[in-house]
């Protein structure tokens, strides 16, 4: 059935009192917004039928790359479309160490889970004070 065949079913749409519409009657409903106006609710009304078109495009179309994307389009609809990556970017100069370290031992320990096998050999890291000491010239300096 094409959209043309559903719409010279309904007789006299237009002549259809708001009262009348049901909640499954998107074609009063899309007559009464025109009437008041109502852009959202056009839209609302229009759906049901723009989404008929697609269904029958993919049904019917002779062109197979036509149908495909009608398919395409309403697994998307659907929430079946293909994956999205999202990308995050941290700075990490400004991150406090204790922030570094959590997201290190986070990363590592996702690594283990992943690849059993692996073992990370990392040096000791010795929490000092960094001392700016004298040049070799300097300390030769005041020994003269």
């Amino acid at each position: 059935m094409s959209v043309a065949n559903v719409l010279e079913n309904w007789t006299n749409i237009s002549e259809s009192p708001e009262d009348m519409a049901t909640p499954y009657d998107w074609r009063s409903m899309g007559i009464n917004a025109v009437r008041r106006g109502d852009v959202g609710a056009m839209k609302a009304g229009a759906a049901p039928l723009a989404e008929f078109k697609v269904m029958e495009i993919m049904q019917t179309s002779s062109s197979e790359a036509l149908q495909l994307d009608a398919a395409k389009y309403i697994l998307a609809q659907a929430g079946h479309g293909p994956i999205q990556k999202v990308e995050q970017t941290h700075i990490y100069e400004k991150m406090e160490p204790d922030q570094l370290v959590a997201i290190l031992q986070s990363k590592m320990e996702q690594i283990r889970q992943l690849a059993p096998g692996v073992e990370f050999r990392l040096p000791r890291v010795v929490d000092a004070e960094l001392v700016n000491l004298p040049s070799p010239e300097e300390a030769t300096d005041g020994d003269e």
